[in-house]
């Protein structure tokens, strides 16, 4: 026959010429009288089985008889199993397959990397040669094990394994049982654990440390999943009246006080959702005796247990908004007094200047009552930090600007009958200064004006008077009060005067630790340089 003989089997097929066993096959059939092997066949539909094939010459060799049985579902059923025993071996889990005695029987190549061991060592081993703490048969406790694990069909549990260099290290087992031609297996599945213990760990540790400082913080310290609470520490027990099992079945937001409840209740939830939110507030409680607390409430959001967690930290602040109160009550107390004294003192300093003016009008004598009109400016210089103060919020200083600009327009009353004729220029920058320089610059001002105004601009001249304060780098004041008049006579020394004006001036500067100086080529210019 040629090599595209005709066979009988079930239903006619011929060779595949496309397998490459055919040639072999007849090549060997050719030399010896006949052959075996597995063939590659075509159906009359065009589809393709395999054919174990028996072919022996006879009839001397003309003929040959042929024998072929399909075998495609066999060779089908083995190539799955070997795919079956490739996927075991490469899994990435250990894979042990153990007889009711615990003997190994097969072991996958996770198990052999892990343990150190061939397969074949382990094939000769038991459970007990790689964990020393499993029990060994005729145990009682096997026997119970082996019983129950025969009635559930499986069983999960974590023990630990020795290595064959001695080292242990922890797995989990996942074991189902099988029954296999009437005999009784175990299939288990192992795991290395030992990240996930360390990681477990590492939280117990994390866990042990939050414990300890929450069970010791001197603050109220809660965590709530939804809106009930799941944690509250001891102090939270102190500050609410509540006890623990209380506050666990409370949702966060009962104990807040009524005129705070849904703020701190759409709070707790957006920050839950992850929404912006202040991570920091004040509020008030309301304690199981009904007491109101004022407390101070820390937000955070944190994973608890692989949930969304809020975690508050509240801190009674009663005590301080009480004394708060307290200190504001007394400050305020505080305020009106000094309002009150500076108010008298004003008044007292008014009265004195309106009895020298009644005194004035007795005096015939016009020089002599300039002197009066002199110490009136003098006192009015005085009363007018008073009535400052009275009227400001700031007791520790005065606003330099508009003190000096009152203090002026008493003094151009006082010394000319037509205000208008002299220009007043002030410029302070906004300068403020404290209360115990005030008096004594605010003199200073009143003297060097009232020279000017008396004698720098005689026969009605105009002119124009300016006044400038100046805070420099070495944090010095500089005042300079000058004029476009006539100037101060050749011959006077202004340092050794008669008159009384310029004695004070002098004075006041020396109290002030400054300096003070001249200039007269256009008008009369003092400068005094002292510490603000």
């Amino acid at each position: 026959m040629s090599e595209k003989e005709i066979c009988a089997v079930g239903r006619d097929g011929l060779i595949d010429n496309t397998d490459p066993n055919h040639r072999r096959f007849f090549e060997v059939r050719k030399s010896t009288g006949k052959a075996h092997g597995e063939l590659i066949y075509l159906r009359k539909d065009g589809s393709k089985f395999i054919g174990d094939t028996t072919s022996v010459i006879v009839d001397g060799g003309t003929s040959a008889f042929v024998i072929v049985r399909d075998v495609t579902q066999e060779k089908e059923a083995e190539k799955a199993l070997r795919f079956t025993q490739f996927a075991i071996d490469h899994a990435f889990v250990e894979v042990y397959l153990l007889t009711s005695e615990f003997r190994i029987v097969y072991a996958n190549d996770a198990a052999c990397r892990a343990l150190g061991y061939t397969r074949e060592e382990l094939t000769q081993m038991s459970v007990s040669d790689i964990d020393p703490w499993h029990p060994r048969p005729g145990d009682p406790e096997h026997t119970d094990n082996w019983r129950m694990f025969r009635e559930t069909k499986h069983c999960r549990f974590e023990t630990s394994h020795l290595t064959k260099d001695g080292r242990v290290y922890p797995v989990e087992v996942r074991s189902n049982h099988l029954v296999f031609e009437g005999k009784e297996y175990s299939c288990a599945f192992c795991q290395d654990i030992t990240e996930r213990k360390r990681a477990e760990e590492t939280i117990h540790q994390s866990e042990e440390k939050f414990r300890v400082l929450a069970e010791t913080s001197p603050a109220a310290i809660v965590l709530h999943q939804g809106e009930k609470f799941i944690y509250a520490n001891p102090a939270t027990m102190r500050i609410s009246g509540y006890s623990e099992a209380e506050l666990l079945g409370m949702n966060f937001w009962d104990w807040t006080h009524a005129d705070f409840r849904d703020m701190f209740r759409e709070h707790g939830l957006a920050r839950l959702r992850g929404d912006s939110v202040p991570l920091q507030f004040e509020q008030k409680l309301t304690t199981k005796t009904g007491e109101e607390r004022w407390v101070v409430v820390s937000v955070g959001k944190i994973e608890y247990r692989g949930n969304p967690t809020v975690i508050a930290t509240i801190l009674d602040i009663t005590e301080a908004k009480q004394a708060e109160e307290r200190i504001s009550n007394a400050l305020a107390e505080k305020v009106l007094l000094l309002k009150e004294v500076h108010h008298r003192v004003k008044n007292n300093l008014q009265i004195i200047c309106s009895l020298l003016d009644l005194q004035s009008d007795s005096i015939p004598d016009e020089r002599s009552r300039s002197y009066f009109r002199e110490n009136q400016n003098r006192i009015r210089s005085m009363a007018l930090v008073h009535e400052r103060l009275y009227k400001s919020d700031d007791f520790t200083s005065v606003g330099l600007e508009e003190y000096i600009r009152d203090l002026c327009k008493n003094l151009f009353d006082s010394y000319l009958a037509d205000p208008g004729r002299i220009d007043l220029e002030v410029d302070t920058g906004g300068l403020s200064i404290a209360i115990d320089k005030a008096i004594p610059w605010g003199l200073i001002i009143n003297e060097l004006v009232s020279n000017s105004l008396k004698h720098a601009f005689p026969d009605n001249r105009s002119g124009e008077i300016s006044i400038r304060f100046n805070l420099n780098g070495d944090d010095r004041l500089t005042l300079t009060v000058a004029d476009s008049g006539v100037g101060i006579p050749p011959h006077l020394d202004f340092m050794d005067t008669e008159t009384l004006g310029l004695q004070l001036v002098n004075m006041l500067a020396r109290q002030l630790n400054g300096q003070i100086s001249m200039e007269s080529t256009t008008g009369t210019a003092f400068t005094i340089r002292a510490q603000k």
